[in-house]
């Protein structure tokens, strides 16, 4: 197995995190096609079929409303520690996205707390950001 592809891994984990969007290959009239060369072809064709096999994930309500509730407890742990709501569970028939919500929610966290910190984060060992000396 390779790890640079499980999110597991911390290789395959930054490799799905650091991973721009893709771009939408443009779409090219019949007789634009008709003009490429041999291998101009292969090559859009084949970009063409990884954007339609890797096009995103659709934001349907149900994926907005697992979002929203995640949001929440993650900022309701930013409280103190006596208000922190633990934790939570996504339950659900298999094949209905539990884990590509979670993936692209945790993806989205981990993106913000770089930004927001670095790739080293100081308050790991010290407390958080917003706590100083009085």
């Amino acid at each position: 197995m390779n790890t640079a592809y499980s999110l597991s891994r911390k290789q395959g984990w930054r490799r799905f995190t650091d991973t721009p969007a893709r771009v939408r290959p443009e779409r090219l009239s019949t007789a634009a096609l008709a003009r490429l060369a041999l291998a101009e072809r292969a090559g859009y064709d084949e970009d063409r079929h990884l954007w339609h096999a890797n096009f995103g994930t659709i934001a349907t309500p149900q994926l907005k409303e697992v979002r929203e509730e995640l949001e929440l407890i993650v900022s309701s742990n930013r409280q103190d520690s006596d208000r922190v709501r633990g934790a939570a569970v996504i339950d659900g028939f298999p094949g209905l996205g539990k884990t590509t919500t979670a993936n692209l929610f945790a993806r989205d966290f981990d993106r913000t707390a770089r930004l927001l910190d670095g790739e080293t984060t100081p308050r790991a060992t010290s407390g958080s950001r917003s706590s100083g000396s009085a």
